[in-house]
């Protein structure tokens, strides 16, 4: 019988009970899961937990197709997962690109020196990703990583630290990217008061700021 983290999200491991996740680092997956709003959630229908030595062997995978994330047994111990799944928000990002072609809207945008998010969408798009660490790399890795970082910030707002991106996601640069991020139809039905559990009347402007203080 098929263990569901949330919903129809399906979770399939591959190696042994003993092998990755543990208890805690399958916890700390499924409260990631639940941070992602259904409508991005349709997307997704099985998330695999490889076991050790299988691929991918470090990180993780998707297939937008089939509606599947792979993360491998090396992720769930990996530092940047250890109060979130960071490597799953990642993967996320890449289906939701897929399904709503955010970086297709992006480019738009970044091709019409009139439109309001010009500069900042060249800003994201202009955005380093470590390639050495990546199978792929490309401007859907810079899409996945705004994505992934702005459900982190929504989970923990501490500093974001990263051997590549280095003020990129700090202060206004950070809120310049998740507001091209936000304006995408991917989030046509959401503030950020739908995406947190703010219960005052903060302003989206003022909950945008405060993700990167």
């Amino acid at each position: 019988m098929p263990d569901y983290l949330v919903g129809g999200v399906e979770f399939r491991r591959f190696g042994a009970e003993s092998d990755p996740p543990s208890a805690l680092q399958l916890g700390i997956l499924r409260s990631s899961v639940q941070m992602i709003p259904v409508e991005h959630l349709t997307g997704l229908s099985r998330i695999e937990a490889r076991r050790p030595g299988q691929v991918p062997t470090t990180g993780g995978g998707h297939n937008a197709a089939d509606k599947v994330i792979r993360l491998s047994a090396a992720s769930f111990s990996a530092r940047h997962n250890a109060r979130v799944n960071q490597t799953f928000f990642h993967e996320m990002g890449h289906i939701v690109d897929t399904n709503f072609g955010c970086l297709s809207e992006i480019r738009r945008f970044a091709n019409q020196r009139t439109h309001a998010l010009y500069a900042d969408s060249n800003a994201l798009l202009a955005t380093p990703v470590n390639a050495t660490l990546r199978a792929t790399h490309g401007a859907g890795e810079v899409i996945a990583d705004c994505y992934q970082i702005l459900f982190r910030f929504l989970r923990d707002s501490s500093p974001y630290r990263n051997s590549v991106i280095t003020t990129e996601y700090t202060g206004r640069e950070a809120q310049r990217r998740f507001r091209v991020l936000l304006a995408t139809s991917a989030f046509r039905f959401f503030t950020l008061e739908q995406l947190t559990a703010a219960t005052d009347e903060q302003s989206f402007d003022r909950l945008i700021s405060s993700l990167s203080r």
